[in-house]
């Protein structure tokens, strides 16, 4: 047992502190009140803990501000045990004050729990801390038990209706007063509760002294009565407002019905226009009926549109209300929204007409222009596919895919490709008539439908299509070489059309590579094909992670020094199914399905670790040449790209070689120019791949910042000496050289292309009589082991 004394002015200071940690508290729990239901499990104990122990907090101040307090060990470890009161109290005046209505029977029962919570938490606490001097009167007890309660109900009762306002301003003034009242009361229970045990049977202080029961007994009652008096206050204001809300909605309701944009008006079960706004009337003058007259429903509709309305306005009549549109005699087009209005014995239906004319005439030429392109007013990928699924069998798909178009379009700009784009779909409407409905899928690619079993016609159709073209097209004032590549599908019973057209695509495709300017029949020998290339379409963006990719490299010899100075990196691709799949054959499948980033990505990470790793065991460094595509640049910033490639690998860049074709340099000129110069700046050499077999590709050459060229392998191959190949790499060699810039011969498979390269001057050349692409084992080998004199081994 240990006692405890405290000054008069320390214990006025502990129920101050009681006043204004209970009033906070009570602050924070209506704070949380209506987010309280749905918060987490987890959230909800924490809130209950932290707050239930600080309302805790505020008992045993309170008993503190008593001056001369007796406890034993015994009683303040059962003391503490009471914490769990407070936190159950707290969740059920959380969990009930978080709805927004509850029944009446909830209402009690939530008040007579949080009531008897806190009064047993009060009568236990005070009956540990004055064990000794305990004489309690029973009459006051049962008297402070109905009080609690009470208070507990207004508690409760003031959050249902703080829960039910609706402007903020009104919610933080009544939070802080309720805050502030709830406090007072839930502080001033303890006081009762102690006056209660202590008074004995008779009464003897009658005075309104700090520890008189009466005082305390006055200042709970006082802050019930505060409790009750705000929600009813509150109240008040909420009708108040509810009647100026009424007069505001009428208002509202004059205003909007009579200055509403669309036509409204109102029908009795007679079917009379018995109100009606400006703009209603101004609809039924074009009718040619005036409204100032009794009107009925019938007077200003055909009869069959009246027989639709009168449908909707029963039900409308009912109680129902609906939504329809409506075609009037004059060609206008309206949505017609019927509302029921029912008005004491009065039964009327409320009409809003809106005139969707002009709307639904955007919306016919919006539904044109999903199905048709634009451009050339051909039906477009859309419409193709919705007419094919109109078709009956028999069928034929026809696919024209129209050759370099594409290096057209790049040459002269995209408005000279849209004008020709016009011709040729001219060309196709004029040949293509009867039985015919032709698309524009995409681009210069053009997808028809034939209907009919006279597949003769269809090819001489087709043929004579091909034969349009012998001559050159005459476009914007420029004469235009073009030719179709044709690829056509019969309709095979049990195949879904989808198929059908995968096949005649595939058919075009075929065309293509066998020289363009034809047509190709899909025949059934071509499924295995096209099922290869699906196969690799599925499977190579998968083959980086599995390992199924390979580098090999080919040595290029430098003529004048006799030793391998540079290796250009080639991809191949193992498949586990199919085996060794050529790069001509993947690499366009990676550049349509937009995987040739990736590809040349891993392909160059690969190269300069492997690169680095020789050249550190090498006594000469090799340089590394490297692809990148047209696609490829289109899709990244190239400088960044192989800033960060060379960064990862530890790789110098001067010993690096970008190979960019002509094409890229003709579609991207300004980018491209940009992103040279990015790369010079680092030490980076670039090559033009594949010259000669553009259009103009000496133009590129003063207006780029290049520092080589790679000869295409084309001009070799038919090179002879004396003859006019010859004598045109012979000219493109010195003219390279006059230049300044770096010459790289390809294709050189024989002993005469090496002897004749060397007596022009090349400088670097690269081919099958040099050596074979390698794996990187054996290149590194023929590099180590043939680095002095290559050209003695070749």
């Amino acid at each position: 047992m240990f006692y405890v004394a405290i000054l008069n002015q320390i214990a006025v200071s502990f129920l101050a502190t009681a006043y204004l940690l209970c009033i906070w508290t009570c602050f924070m729990c209506i704070k949380h009140r209506l987010a309280f239901k749905d918060y987490t499990k987890k959230k909800q104990l924490a809130i209950v803990t932290k707050y239930g122990v600080t309302f805790w907090i505020v008992h045993p101040l309170t008993l503190l501000s008593e001056g001369t307090v007796s406890l034993s060990g015994t009683a303040v470890l059962l003391m503490i045990m009471t914490i769990p009161l407070t936190c159950s109290a707290l969740w059920v005046a959380l969990a009930m004050g978080a709805k927004v209505e509850i029944s009446s029977a909830q209402f009690l029962i939530g008040s007579a729990m949080i009531g008897t919570l806190i009064y047993v938490l009060d009568v236990s606490l005070y009956a540990l801390a004055f064990i000794d001097t305990l004489d309690a009167n029973g009459l006051i007890l049962i008297y402070s038990y109905l009080l609690v309660c009470c208070i507990a109900g207004a508690v409760l009762r003031f959050l249902l209706i703080l829960n039910n306002e609706t402007e903020q301003d009104e919610i933080r003034r009544w939070h802080i007063v309720g805050a502030i009242t709830i406090g007072v009361a839930l502080t001033s229970i303890p006081n009762v509760i102690k006056a209660s045990l202590t008074a004995g049977q008779e009464l003897t202080n009658f005075t309104l002294s700090f520890d008189s029961i009466f005082f305390s007994l006055l200042v709970n009652i006082v802050a019930l009565i505060v409790l009750i008096l705000v929600p009813d206050l509150f109240g008040d204001n909420q009708r108040k407002k509810t009647k100026l809300d009424l007069l505001t909605n009428r208002a509202e309701y004059h205003s909007l019905f009579f200055n509403h944009p669309d036509a409204v008006f109102a029908l009795d079960k007679q079917e009379r226009f018995i109100r009606m706004n400006e703009k209603a009337k101004e609809t039924i003058r074009h009718t040619g009926l005036t409204s100032d007259s009794p009107l009925l429903l019938k007077d200003v509709l055909t009869s069959r549109t009246y027989v639709q309305v009168t449908k909707y306005l029963k039900q409308a009549f009912g109680g129902k209300g609906s939504e329809f549109h409506l075609y009037t005699a004059d060609d206008r087009y309206f949505q017609v929204t019927l509302l029921p209005l029912k008005a004491e014995s009065q039964t009327a239906a409320y009409a809003i007409l809106k005139d969707q004319t002009e709307s639904k005439k955007s919306q016919e030429q919006i539904q044109h222009f999903a199905y048709h392109d634009d451009l050339t007013g051909l039906r477009n990928r859309r419409g193709f596919f919705d007419e094919l699924d109109k078709v009956e069998e028999p069928f034929s798909i026809i696919m024209i895919d129209f050759d370099h178009f594409k290096r057209i379009n790049d040459i002269y700009g995209h408005e000279y490709g849209d004008l020709l784009l016009k011709e040729l779909a001219r060309r196709m409407r004029n040949r293509f008539k009867k039985g015919f409905s032709i698309a524009r899928i995409g681009g210069d690619e053009f997808a028809l439908i034939y209907q009919g079993h006279d597949h003769n016609l269809m090819f001489e159709k087709c043929r004579e299509f091909l034969q349009d073209f012998f001559e050159p097209i005459h476009v914007g004032g420029r004469l235009c070489y073009m030719t179709p590549s044709m690829g056509v599908a019969h309709a095979i019973t049990g195949e879904e059309r989808s198929t059908i057209v995968n096949y005649a695509d595939y058919a075009m495709f075929k065309s293509k590579n066998n020289g363009r300017n034809q047509i190709q029949i899909f025949k059934p020998e071509m499924r295995d094909q096209l099922e290869r290339k699906k196969i690799l379409e599925q499977d190579l963006p998968h083959a980086i992670l599995n390992n199924e990719l390979f580098l090999v490299y080919q040595p290029i010899l430098n003529t004048k020094s006799n030793d391998f100075c540079a290796v250009e990196t080639l991809v191949r691709w193992n498949h586990p199914k199919i085996g060794l799949i050529s790069p001509a054959e993947f690499i366009p499948i990676a550049e349509d399905i937009g995987e040739i980033a990736h590809l040349e990505e891993w392909v160059m990470d690969t190269g300069c670790r492997e690169v680095a790793k020789w050249n550190g065991k090498l006594h000469e460094p090799v340089m590394l040449s490297v692809n990148i595509s047209m696609k490829h640049m289109e899709q990244t910033d190239i400088h960044n790209f192989v800033k960060e490639r060379i960064e990862r690998a530890d790789f110098d860049p001067e010993l690096l070689i970008i190979e960019l074709t002509e094409t890229t340099l003709m579609r991207r000129q300004k980018e491209t120019g940009q992103s040279i110069e990015k790369l010079k700046d680092m030490g980076v050499t670039v090559y033009l791949d594949d010259f000669g077999t553009g259009y103009s590709s000496l133009n590129y050459l003063n207006s780029l910042p290049l520092d080589g060229v790679k000869l295409d392998r084309l001009f070799l191959r038919k090179m002879e000496q004396a003859n006019e190949h010859y004598t045109l790499v012979d000219s493109l060699i010195s003219m390279k050289r006059k230049l300044g810039l770096v010459v790289v011969a390809e294709g050189v498979e024989t002993k005469e292309h090496l002897l004749m390269l060397q007596r022009m001057g090349c400088e670097k050349i690269q081919g099958y009589y040099i050596s074979k692409p390698l794996v990187k084992e054996k290149c590194f080998h023929l590099l180590q082991s043939n680095r002095s004199k290559p050209l003695e081994k070749v």
